[in-house]
C-alpha cells in the first residue's frame, strides 16, 4: 500500500504522524505543501483539506493527527505482509 504524508515546515501533527509511522516499520513519501504548489491545490481543491498533515493510505485519506487512524493502517500494512509470507508452523508440546 502506498502511503503519502502531505506536511508544512514547523507542523508538530505533522512531526508526530512521522514519528508514529516510523515506530509502525511504515514506508511512506512526504510532499513538503510550502514548496509544491500542485500537491497544495490537490490537498486543498480535490481532497477539501485546509490543514496539515494529510495523509494518504491507499484510497483512503485524513487530515490531522489521528493515532488511531494511523494504528490500524500499522495493523493492515503488516497484517497484508503477514499473508504475503508463509505461515510458519508451531511445534506443541503433547
Amino acid at each position: 500500500m502506498q502511503v503519502t504524508v502531505y506536511t508544512t515546515p514547523s507542523c508538530p501533527q505533522c512531526e508526530m504522524t512521522k514519528k508514529v509511522l516510523n515506530k509502525g516499520n511504515i514506508r511512506y513519501n512526504i510532499v513538503d505543501l510550502s514548496t509544491d504548489e500542485k500537491a497544495m491545490e490537490y490537498v486543498k481543491q480535490d481532497l477539501g483539506y485546509a490543514s496539515a498533515p494529510v495523509v494518504m493510505a491507499g484510497k483512503e485519506h485524513w487530515s490531522g493527527f489521528r493515532h488511531g487512524y494511523l494504528q490500524n493502517l500499522i495493523k493492515i500494512v503488516h497484517g497484508e505482509e503477514a499473508h504475503s509470507k508463509p505461515a510458519q508452523k508451531e511445534t506443541v508440546a503433547a
